[in-house]
């Protein structure tokens, strides 16, 4: 008799916490009404006008009724936000500290990649047209990112930069570099044909690689050159002369 007692009186007790809660919720927002909220955070494709925006359906309840988690939720469901922090602060604020993405390279053409080599998608991402660009798979992406900036401090330590970085259905490996010159590369051993190229520029010297239109580096032992048109080439006793005509 004795703990079926204690069991009602523990279901009364739930039902009046439970009735107050409720009764909490509804005056909550009349009581104590939330009446700023506070976005932070560096900005510079993110404008906070649209955080305020996405924000006011969930922005309606009472300081201490408000759902913080909605509120984050709603706030990192943005493109251009990687992460927000929401408390409160007494007696009538909701603070929003974010994080926006930094995009370090274009996934495609409509996608960005930020420095973790996450894909982020945004609507408008031609202002982003200096980033490089990689083409792939889908599930490479991660991967492809790190072989990428791999790529690029070399490119870096050349003087040289990356525009375009491909890697097609085949596995074969293309780039574009900053200054025009078109890379291939193929399947076999890309990486290892990447540092012949490297070797191949200190050859032939910065006067010579304005002229090149592109190199194919899939031979097994040797490669292509493509000179740029108006190129004029000349053998000198073993030796190579090359020098742009007009």
């Amino acid at each position: 008799m004795r703990l079926i007692k204690i069991a009602l009186m523990s279901i009364l007790l739930v039902l009046v916490i439970y009735s107050f809660r409720e009764k909490l919720i509804a005056i909550g927002a009349d009581v104590f009404p939330i009446k700023y909220v506070r976005i932070g955070g560096q900005f510079k494709h993110l404008g906070k006008a649209k955080i305020e925006l996405i924000l006011r359906p969930v922005v309606n309840s009472g300081f201490f009724t408000a759902d913080l988690q909605a509120m984050q939720l709603v706030v990192t469901s943005l493109p251009w936000v990687e992460a927000a922090e929401v408390k409160r602060v007494w007696p009538d604020t909701i603070e929003i500290r974010v994080t926006e993405q930094q995009a370090v390279a274009r996934w495609g053409q409509q996608a960005l990649l930020n420095k973790k080599g996450e894909v982020f998608a945004p609507v408008d991402i031609n202002s982003l047209e200096n980033l490089p660009v990689i083409n792939g798979s889908s599930n490479q992406a991660y991967k492809l990112f790190g072989t990428m900036n791999k790529i690029k401090r070399a490119l870096n330590e050349n003087d040289m930069a990356l525009a375009e970085f491909k890697v097609t259905e085949r596995q074969s490996w293309r780039m574009t570099l900053a200054n025009g010159i078109n890379l291939q590369l193929g399947r076999q051993q890309p990486m290892q044909k990447f540092r012949r190229f490297l070797k191949l520029l200190v050859v032939l010297g910065d006067d010579k690689l304005d002229l090149i239109e592109a190199v194919d580096m899939r031979y097994p032992n040797g490669i292509s050159i493509m000179w740029k048109s108006g190129t004029t080439i000349e053998w000198e006793q073993n030796n190579l002369s090359i020098k742009a005509s007009g």
